[in-house]
């Protein structure tokens, strides 16, 4: 074998190699980890694009949503579970590095942030790059739309996820304000986050139910403290 011949394969082999692990991290040509991210510890995942940090603070991650797996007013939703499933094994009891959004806090008081893993996956993206969540952007955190958009084309078109069994029309970016479902027991002072093991030992015939944490608070009751199911 020549010399030229060598060094021409040698190029393939590289070329390769480069494609070979660019297709297996989609996510990790999005947006680098910002040098003042805030690295925290996930506690508890809540289902596929909200968790509650060690400190008790509650996050929603920025310009995704993923289906509905825990309203318990609500079926659930076309891979909600698997959505929830998957966030729980990548997050929960590991570290995160947070950007928050240029608005920090939306009203139900969550934090909300970009977040990566230490590796560098970008977990926004990869949710979406990998079918568990939709596009779905904030009007004051618009940020990485675009790349989002383009996540969501590719794994649409791959029949990834929520897109593999009669994928909906083209998605379009939508804009959320919606909250968490608060429960209580009719007899109690205290309510609980949907999800929180607390509100799943209140049986069905004996809860209230609020849209917002502001409707729980005004009927005079007060968040859960044993579990921490949301601020701690």
């Amino acid at each position: 074998m020549t010399k030229k011949v060598h060094v021409y394969l040698w190029g393939i082999f590289i070329v390769l190699c480069g494609l070979v692990i660019g297709g297996c991290s989609p996510h990790l040509d999005g947006p680098e980890r910002p040098s003042n991210a805030e690295q925290a510890i996930v506690k508890r995942v809540v289902d596929g694009d909200t968790f509650v940090l060690d400190d008790g603070r509650r996050v929603r991650m920025i310009g995704i949503n993923t289906p509905e797996s825990v309203d318990p007013r609500r079926p659930v939703e076309f891979y909600g579970k698997e959505a929830s499933l998957f966030t729980k094994k990548l997050l929960e009891g590991n570290p995160v590095y947070l950007e928050w959004g240029r608005t920090p806090k939306d009203r139900y008081d969550r934090w909300l942030a970009w977040v990566w893993l230490p590796d560098g996956t970008f977990v926004n993206g990869h949710l979406v790059a990998e079918g568990y969540a939709q596009v779905y952007t904030f009007k004051d955190n618009p940020d990485h739309a675009d790349y989002l958009l383009e996540l969501q084309r590719q794994a649409r078109e791959a029949g990834r996820g929520l897109w593999s069994q009669s994928p909906p029309e083209e998605a379009e970016v939508k804009e959320s304000a919606a909250g968490e479902k608060f429960v209580a027991s009719k007899n109690s002072q205290v309510y609980h986050e949907v999800g929180c093991p607390g509100a799943k030992a209140i049986e069905k015939h004996n809860e209230v139910l609020f849209d917002s944490e502001e409707e729980a608070i005004a009927s005079g009751r007060r968040m859960c403290k044993v579990t921490g199911c949301t601020k701690g």
